[in-house]
């Protein structure tokens, strides 16, 4: 069984400088990327894919919301390498000693202005049919709930190190993704730091079903946005949608994301006609229909807001968008290294 199916074994880079180049990634197309600070955007996106696993590291200089809903049957977990204070994910402040587990469906995540993680997607349908034999114990309800568990250092540890060792090994020999028997050998050894890692996790977390009344309240609003925020909805609209006062509303966006209600209902437009300007096929196409279309009525303040957050005007945009390309490289194999070694190497290190 392919995961997923008909994937074929690779080892992809893309470098970030700007939002759209995500959606070139196989992770990226399940996610929603949200910039909520000004500034140039910089980062890198690497993925391995095996057979049944997916290795992602991802490394973000940037303040934005990351909303991603993966298929059903991905199990995705990460370990922090490094993150900046006030990092949310799904509404749960994070620090580095946590696993986080994107394994309730949807989930979302807030970066104030720096992310660098290491995650494993595994196949959810493996993991109950394998994690008995690994730990000798059935899987866990609370493995199945996107939130972020408490781990030892110890424990979180051997995660990262784990999956960095492995990332640095293919990364190092590509040609080894060739072998099916390596393939084989890979997938094992991360659905067993996938396993090890779940069952040494605290059994007792804080989970997203016990979501105060004030985050469930943002994500209502949140989520309406998404359909409305070209209409300018109201404050008192938005309120009605969640439920609270205004006071409590403009708290809870400003200890989710640092700004109001009405400021992040702004960066939904300016992000939203980037994405507009990014798509135009028409050479026609008029800066100001696509403003109006969001809701912008001063053109002049559109265009220093959309230069303030994104780092170029309207107009660069679009005339630069068919020249926007994903950076994605794959790199050469490296025949340095003999193949007996590779194997015995990995084989040795690793513990298989």
């Amino acid at each position: 069984m392919q995961f997923p199916q008909n994937n074929v074994p690779s080892l992809k880079y893309t470098q970030v400088c700007d939002t759209d180049q995500l959606n070139f990634s196989d992770i990226g197309r399940n996610r929603r990327y949200l910039k909520l600070k000004p500034g140039s955007i910089r980062g890198h996106l690497a993925e391995i894919k095996l057979e049944n696993t997916i290795l992602v590291r991802e490394e973000l200089y940037a303040g934005m919301q990351i909303e991603a809903a993966p298929p059903g049957h991905f199990f995705p977990l990460a370990a922090i390498l490094f993150t900046a204070p006030d990092s949310k994910f799904c509404g749960r402040e994070f620090t580095g000693n946590e696993l986080l587990q994107g394994t309730g469906g949807e989930w979302n995540m807030y970066i104030p202005n720096r992310l660098d993680y290491i995650s494993s997607v595994v196949d959810a349908r493996l993991l109950e049919k394998n994690a008995y034999l690994l730990s000798g114990r059935d899987t866990s309800p609370a493995w199945f709930v996107s939130q972020t568990r408490q781990m030892s250092l110890e424990s979180i540890n051997a995660y990262k190190n784990g999956m960095n060792y492995l990332f640095k090994l293919v990364e190092q020999r590509p040609f080894i993704l060739e072998s099916d028997h390596i393939l084989a050998m890979l997938d094992s050894q991360i659905m067993q730091l996938t396993v090890d890692a779940l069952t040494s996790a605290s059994e007792s977390p804080q989970t997203i079903v016990r979501k105060t009344k004030r985050l469930r309240g943002v994500r209502q609003v949140v989520d309406y946005l998404k359909a409305t925020a070209r209409d300018l909805p109201t404050i008192p609209e938005l309120c009605a949608i969640a439920r609270m006062s205004q006071r409590s509303l403009e708290y809870g966006f400003r200890e989710q994301f640092g700004v109001t209600p009405i400021q992040y209902m702004r960066f939904v437009r300016l992000n939203g006609a980037r994405e507009d300007l990014l798509k135009a096929e028409d050479s026609q196409t008029r800066i100001s229909d696509i403003a109006l279309r969001w809701g912008f009525i001063e053109f002049g303040r559109f265009a220093a807001d959309y230069n303030r957050l994104f780092d170029e005007l309207p107009s660069q945009t679009l005339r630069n968008r068919d020249s926007r390309k994903s950076n994605n490289r794959q790199p050469s194999d490296k025949q340095t290294d003999s193949w007996s070694d590779a194997v015995g190497n990995s084989l040795q290190l690793i513990g298989a």
